[in-house]
C-alpha cells in the first residue's frame, strides 16, 4: 500500500539517506542543471514526509559537488557523504543533528564512476562500490571525530570491474558487493 507521493519539482530525484533517528531523510536531485540535496521530516509512524529545505549553497564550495549518484549518513548521523559519478569523487558534510543543516568539509577522490557507501557499524571503515573502470569497490578508513577519510586501497574481482550494489553485514565483518555476474565478499578489517 502506498502511503505518500511527493513531487519534489525536480529531475533525477535519487539516492534516499535516513538520518539514524529515522526522523530525517535526504534526497539528492537536479534541479536546472543544479545539484541540490532535499531535506525532509519524516513521521516516524505515518512515514509522511514534509519539506524542510533544499541545500544547494554550497555548490560553489564542493568542487566535486556535481552530479550525485548516491548519499550516506555516518552510523553516527553526524556526516554525509555524497559520491559524484561525474567527477569520480566523494564530497563530505557535517551534518547539524538538530537542524539537519549540511555545511562542507572537503572532497577525496574516489573510484571510477562512483555508486553505492556502506559503513561499518563502529563508523571506522568506508566503502564505496563503482561501475566502472579497473577496481570493483575502495576501501577508506574513516575518522569517526572528523568525518574524514583516507584512501586504504582499491578491491579488483576477477570476475566483474564494477560492484555497484554493497551491503555490509550487521555484525560489520564482511562486506558484499554484486554485479551482474557475481557476489563478492570481502573482510572489513
Amino acid at each position: 500500500k502506498v502511503k505518500d507521493v511527493k513531487d519534489v519539482g525536480v529531475d533525477e530525484v535519487q539516492s534516499p539517506a535516513f538520518s539514524p533517528d529515522g526522523k530525517r531523510v535526504l534526497f539528492a536531485g537536479n534541479k536546472g542543471g543544479i545539484v541540490d540535496i532535499f531535506l525532509y521530516d519524516r513521521d516516524a509512524t505515518t512515514g509522511a514526509l514534509t519539506y524542510v529545505e533544499a541545500m544547494d549553497d554550497f555548490a560553489d564550495s564542493a568542487r566535486h559537488f556535481n552530479q550525485v549518484s548516491a548519499l550516506a549518513i555516518s552510523p553516527d548521523g553526524e556526516f554525509v557523504y555524497a559520491s559524484s559519478s561525474d567527477e569520480d569523487a566523494i564530497t563530505l558534510f557535517a551534518r547539524n543533528s538538530i537542524s539537519g543543516e549540511l555545511t562542507w568539509i572537503g572532497d577525496a577522490d574516489a573510484i571510477t564512476d562512483p555508486s553505492e557507501m556502506e559503513f561499518t557499524p563502529d563508523g571506522t571503515r568506508f566503502f564505496v562500490g563503482g561501475r566502472a573502470g579497473n577496481a570493483s569497490m575502495t576501501v577508506y578508513d574513516r575518522s569517526v571525530a572528523t568525518g574524514t577519510i583516507d584512501w586504504r586501497g582499491d578491491i579488483a574481482d576477477s570476475t566483474s570491474s564494477a560492484l555497484p550494489a554493497l551491503a555490509i553485514e550487521p555484525d560489520g565483518s564482511h562486506v558484499f558487493g554484486t554485479s551482474n555476474s557475481a557476489i563478492v565478499s570481502v573482510l572489513t578489517d
